[in-house]
């Protein structure tokens, strides 16, 4: 019951949800507002919720073992630095196969293809 009680002291005035915290409740709101209001004072890149922001400042400006040649990017992953290089070298590995079209990324290409060609796709042979 205490549990509900401090659950209901920061009050949404939106939705009515409620919160322990009053900086959850401001995440919140800002969420109903669409406003990102913590920024990154190293590269100036927004976020909605503060857990967010640290988790790029944590990959992108700080305890990353890797780090971009081109660009002062670092990150934890081999996998996320070889995605981020794409960047500056250009490299589209991911083609469709109804179009010439290619993509840097395979979420980039899933995305294309279900909005270009999605009739294709989804249609099925007889």
């Amino acid at each position: 019951m205490a549990k509900t009680r401090k659950a209901s002291r920061h009050r949404c005035d939106i939705c009515g949800k409620g919160f322990a915290r009053g900086g959850s409740l401001a995440d919140h709101l800002a969420a109903h507002a669409g406003t990102k209001g913590y920024a990154c004072a190293e590269c100036g890149e927004s976020f909605q919720y503060r857990d967010g922001l640290l988790v790029h400042r944590r990959r992108h400006h700080g305890g990353g073992r890797l780090n971009c040649p081109h660009c002062s990017q670092r990150f934890e992953k081999s996998c996320n630095l070889r995605r981020h290089l794409r960047v500056h070298t250009g490299e589209r590995p991911f083609g469709c196969t109804f179009c010439p079209k290619r993509f840097a990324q395979s979420n980039g290409l899933k995305k294309h293809v279900r909005s270009l060609h999605g009739d294709r796709v989804s249609a099925k042979p007889s």
